[in-house]
């Protein structure tokens, strides 16, 4: 906050021209500034996740829909999943035969794999919930009453020191104000004293006067 030559005089026990307005409390606001900053991009990037999860479980009950819909269209005899990969058959009449239970099968296998789709999509939604989202959304809450917190207490600091601040300026005018009559007050002294014609009365006076600030 200070610049290297005003701490290495503070160090010292040298003096350093402090600004109330420029070095007490612009560290605060900047704290203040920048753990608000924080905050706002830690809801930002709470909320991405919150809509990701929002659109996978979404998106995981559409699948689901979907292959249901689409499932009571197969009969239950057809509804077996595709053998793997093999040799084409030669045989012209067995292919035109197969063909029609080919076709449902393929079919309910992609129907099927909506519903798998749709099943990894929900576990993915759930998994988001639960090892992103709530934990952040957590911390979030906890960092913005933490925040607010000691911004009420910087604010209620920074108050009083304000107020000390003000009496201290208040105190160092009153100083200088006194000590400026003092020195009136010593010269008008000198002044008389050097008068031989001054009464011994009024050079009591005048000596009595200043005085008076030496003993307040």
């Amino acid at each position: 906050m200070y610049p290297e030559e005003e701490l290495e005089a503070l160090g010292s026990g040298g003096g350093v021209n402090l600004s109330f307005a420029r070095d007490m409390l612009r560290g605060f606001d900047d704290v203040c500034k920048y753990s608000e900053e924080g905050l706002k991009t830690a809801k930002e990037v709470a909320g991405l996740f919150k809509k990701q999860q929002e659109i996978e479980g979404h998106y995981a009950k559409s699948m689901a829909k979907l292959s249901q819909s689409f499932r009571q269209l197969i009969p239950e005899d057809k509804r077996n999943y595709l053998p793997p990969p093999s040799v084409e058959s030669q045989d012209d009449t067995a292919a035109e035969t197969i063909a029609p239970t080919c076709l449902s099968t393929g079919l309910f296998n992609v129907i099927d794999h909506l519903l798998v789709t749709s099943k990894q999509h929900e576990h993915l939604a759930a998994m988001l919930a639960q090892s992103v989202c709530e934990p952040l959304l957590a911390t979030v809450r906890e960092l913005e009453a933490a925040r607010r917190q000691l911004t009420q207490e910087g604010q209620r600091q920074s108050r009083s020191l304000q107020d000390a601040y003000t009496v201290l300026k208040r105190a160092e005018m009153s100083h200088a104000q006194t000590q400026k009559e003092a020195a009136d007050l010593v010269s008008d002294r000198d002044k008389a004293q050097s008068n031989f014609l001054s009464k011994t009365s009024t050079l009591s006076k005048v000596r009595t006067a200043a005085l008076l600030p030496a003993l307040a």
